[in-house]
C-alpha cells in the first residue's frame, strides 16, 4: 500500500494530498472510520471490531467543524444532535465492516489508487521538493494521523462503496410498480385536501402561558436553542504590500528572455503551408501493391520534382485535389481539413519548395506530399508588448519574494514584533483594521475565520501581498433565556400549536377512512379545498397546495381513488384523498419507461441501504454484539 501511495504523489503532479480534516469530516457523512493503530482504549464495539475513544473524538471534532462552517455561512439545521449522528455513522460502519469481513471483500489497488486521486488536492509549493511531496514534512503535519491510515481509510471508503454495489445489484422493479409510478408522475388526477392551520393552534396554545421553570427546560435544550446561537466574530489586522514599493526589477534581458520563450502568447497568425499531395488508396487495384506504387511514384517525383503536379494528375486517387494537381489551401498545424499525420509529416519533414516528403500511411492509404510554400509564423513586435511582459514579471518575481520573505517573517514575529513592523515600514505595508465582525465573503475574511487567535498568516489578494493577524476571537454562544425570551416564548408556542396540530391531524386521518371530508371540516374547524394534477406537453401543471416537497411525499402514497394521505409542514397539516385518476396514455408510458425506472431503482437504493444495515442493527442487539461505553453512551441518552 505504501508503494502505491508513493507512486501517486511522485508520479500525478496534478494530484496533491488533501488536507487530513477535510477527509476527517468527509468520516461522518460517508461511513468512512480510521486507523489510529490498534483499537485497545474502545468506546464502540461491534461484534469484532472496534472504535477507539480519540477515532470517535476526531469524528466528533469533525462534525463540530462542520457544523461551524454551515452556521458561519448562515446555515442552521434546528434540532441536530452531533453527538447521536456520530454513534449512528460510528456503528453502521461497523456493521458494514462486519459483514464484508465475513465475505472476505478485498479491494484492487487501482480502485484505491481513484480513490486516492478524488480525494487529492493541492498543498501549498513548500510541502513539494522538485514536484516531489516532503513526505517527512507531510507526516509531521498531519500526525497523530499517519500515511497508512490515509491510505486503510481510502481502502475502507472503495470497500464499502464495492459492497454496496453489490446490494444495488440485487434491486428489481416489476412492471406493475412501474405502472403504479406511472400513475404518480403523469396520469391525470383530483384530489380533495383537508387542512389544519398551525396558526390557529398556535392561538389556543397562546391561551396557556408556560412557568419560568417550563420555559427554561425547553430553552436548555440543544434543538431549541440552537437557532439563537450567536455566530462566532473574529478582529484581526492586515498589512498589505504592492510590487511598485517592494523593490523587484525587471531589466530588459529579462523581458527580452520572456519573450523568446514564451513567444507563441504573442502569436497573430500561425505558420501555415501549402502542398500538392498524390493519393493512393488501399486495395485500389487487386494486382497493385499501394506500398510499391507510392515509392514508386516517389522515385519518379525526386527524379523530376518540377513534374510532379502532371504526376498527381496522372497517378492519384484523390479525385478533389487531382484536377488542380493535388494543390492544397494553405492550412496551419492545428487544421483538421487533413489526416493528421500528413500535417504532421508536412510541418516537421519539408522545410523548402519543391521537397517531397517520404511514403505516408494515412487513413486513406499511402500519401506523398510535395512543399509549395511556408508562409512564417507572424508575431506582436516585443516593443508593443514589453509593458505587459514587464508587468507580469514584476508580479511573478514580487509574489516569489514576497512569498519567501513573509513567511519567514510571520514565524519570527510571534516572539520578535519589530521584525515584523521593520519589514513593514521598509516596505511600505498598509495597515488596516477589522473590530469585531462576522464572517463575511472575501480572501481576508476566509484566512481571517480559519487562523488561530494571536497568530499570522500570508496570502495574495488581487495581487497584493497580504499578513494578516487574528487578534480575537469572540465564540459563537447562546444568549442567557432573559436577553431572547420573547422569541424563545414565540417558538415555544408554536412548537405546543404543532403538537396540538398533529394529534387533531392523526384523530381527522383516522376518521377520514369513513367520514366525510366536510363533516370532518366542521368537527375540527379545518378548511375543504380541491386539487388537480395533469401531465401535458411534456409539462407538470397541478394545483398549488401540491407543490411543496413535503406534499408531493405524501401524494407518493396514494394509488388508488379513495387512498388518505397526510401531509405536515411548518405552517399546517394536510389530509389528501385521492378523488379520480385518469386512464392510462400507453404511448405514454412507454416514452417514460426509462425515466420512471431510474425513479424506482434511486427510491429503492437508499430504502435497500437503510433497511440492510437497520436488519444488521437488530440482528447484532438481540445478540448482544454491539456494546457502548458511558463515554458514547452519554449522547444517546441526552438526545
Amino acid at each position: 500500500m505504501m508503494a502505491l501511495m508513493r507512486k501517486v504523489i511522485r508520479n500525478n503532479y496534478l494530484y496533491r494530498i488533501l488536507l487530513w480534516m477535510f477527509l476527517i469530516m468527509m468520516a461522518v457523512g460517508g461511513g468512512m472510520l480510521f486507523n489510529l493503530g490498534e483499537e485497545k482504549d474502545w468506546v464502540v464495539k461491534v461484534y469484532d471490531n472496534l472504535l477507539s475513544s480519540n477515532k470517535f473524538q476526531l469524528m466528533m471534532k469533525a462534525a463540530k467543524r462542520q457544523q461551524d462552517e454551515f452556521r458561519q455561512k448562515g446555515i442552521v439545521i434546528a434540532g441536530k444532535n452531533i453527538g447521536k449522528d456520530t454513534v449512528a455513522g460510528a456503528v453502521s460502519g461497523l456493521l458494514g465492516e462486519h459483514v464484508m469481513d465475513s465475505l472476505s471483500l478485498n479491494v484492487p489497488d487501482y480502485l484505491v489508487e481513484q480513490g486516492m486521486q478524488q480525494h487529492l488536492s493541492q498543498l501549498p509549493p513548500y510541502f513539494f521538493k522538485k514536484g516531489e511531496l516532503d513526505l517527512e514534512m507531510f507526516k509531521r503535519y498531519i500526525a497523530p494521523y499517519t500515511l497508512d491510515g490515509f491510505i486503510d481509510d481510502i481502502y475502507l471508503e472503495k470497500k464499502h462503496r464495492l459492497f454496496y454495489d453489490v446490494i444495488d445489484l440485487a434491486i428489481y422493479t416489476p412492471e406493475y410498480e412501474l405502472a403504479l409510478q406511472y400513475n404518480i408522475d403523469f396520469a391525470a388526477k383530483s384530489y380533495s385536501i383537508l387542512n389544519f392551520s398551525l396558526q390557529k393552534y398556535i392561538t389556543e396554545a397562546k391561551a396557556k402561558q408556560p412557568s419560568d421553570e417550563a420555559l427554561a427546560a425547553f430553552y436548555k435544550k440543544s434543538k431549541n436553542n440552537e437557532s439563537f446561537k450567536t455566530p462566532e466574530k473574529r478582529a484581526g489586522k492586515v498589512w498589505t504590500f504592492g510590487a511598485d514599493t517592494y523593490g523587484a526589477v525587471a531589466t530588459d534581458s529579462d523581458i527580452k528572455n520572456y519573450y523568446d520563450k514564451n513567444k507563441q502568447k504573442y502569436l497573430i497568425s500561425p505558420s501555415e503551408v501549402q502542398v500538392r499531395i498524390l493519393l493512393v488508396k488501399h486495395g485500389a487495384g487487386k494486382d497493385i501493391d499501394p506500398k510499391k506504387q507510392i515509392e514508386a511514384l516517389r522515385e519518379k517525383a525526386e527524379s523530376k520534382p518540377d513534374d510532379f503536379a502532371q504526376l498527381v494528375k496522372d497517378f492519384s486517387q484523390d479525385e478533389a485535389l487531382k484536377s488542380k494537381g493535388g494543390l492544397t489551401d494553405f492550412f496551419s498545424q492545428d487544421s483538421d481539413k487533413y489526416d493528421k499525420v500528413l500535417v504532421k509529416a508536412v510541418f516537421e519533414g519539408l522545410s523548402k519548395p519543391g521537397q517531397i516528403s517520404a511514403p505516408i500511411k494515412t487513413n486513406r492509404g499511402y500519401e506523398i506530399a510535395q512543399l509549395v510554400k511556408r508562409n512564417p509564423a507572424k508575431y506582436k513586435e516585443l516593443k508593443t508588448v514589453e509593458g505587459e511582459i514587464k508587468k507580469e514579471l514584476l508580479a511573478t518575481k514580487f509574489k516569489q519574494r514576497f512569498n519567501q520573505d513573509a513567511s519567514r517573517v510571520i514565524n519570527q514575529a510571534r516572539y520578535k514584533p519589530e521584525v515584523l513592523q521593520n519589514f513593514i515600514e521598509r516596505h511600505k505595508g498598509v495597515q488596516k483594521e477589522f473590530p469585531l465582525k462576522e464572517r463575511s465573503s472575501g480572501a481576508i475574511d476566509s484566512y481571517l475565520f480559519k487562523t488561530e487567535e494571536h497568530r499570522y498568516v500570508t496570502f495574495f489578494d488581487k495581487g497584493e501581498g497580504v499578513i494578516l493577524l487574528c487578534t480575537e476571537i469572540e465564540k459563537s454562544k447562546i444568549p442567557a433565556l432573559d436577553a431572547v425570551k420573547k422569541e424563545v416564548l414565540s417558538k415555544y408556542y408554536e412548537q405546543e400549536g404543532k403538537k396540538l396540530l398533529e394529534s387533531d391531524l392523526d384523530k381527522a386521518f383516522a376518521e377520514s377512512k369513513t367520514v366525510d371530508f366536510a363533516d370532518l371540516a366542521k368537527k375540527y374547524k379545518a378548511t375543504v379545498q380541491s386539487a388537480t394534477f395533469d401531465f401535458k406537453g411534456g409539462t407538470v401543471q397541478q394545483s398549488e397546495v401540491l407543490k411543496p416537497a413535503e406534499v408531493q411525499s405524501s401524494l407518493k402514497n396514494l394509488h388508488a381513488v379513495g387512498a388518505v394521505s397526510k401531509a405536515l409542514s411548518d405552517d399546517y397539516g394536510l389530509i389528501i384523498k385521492l378523488d379520480s385518476i385518469s386512464a392510462r396514455d400507453n404511448q405514454l408510458f412507454v416514452d417514460q419507461k426509462d425515466k420512471l425506472s431510474k425513479t424506482m431503482f434511486y427510491a429503492k437504493k437508499y430504502q435497500v441501504k437503510d433497511g440492510f444495515i437497520a436488519s444488521l442493527y437488530r440482528r447484532a442487539k438481540l445478540n448482544n454484539k454491539i456494546h457502548m461505553k458511558d463515554e458514547v453512551l452519554q449522547f444517546i441518552k441526552e438526545a
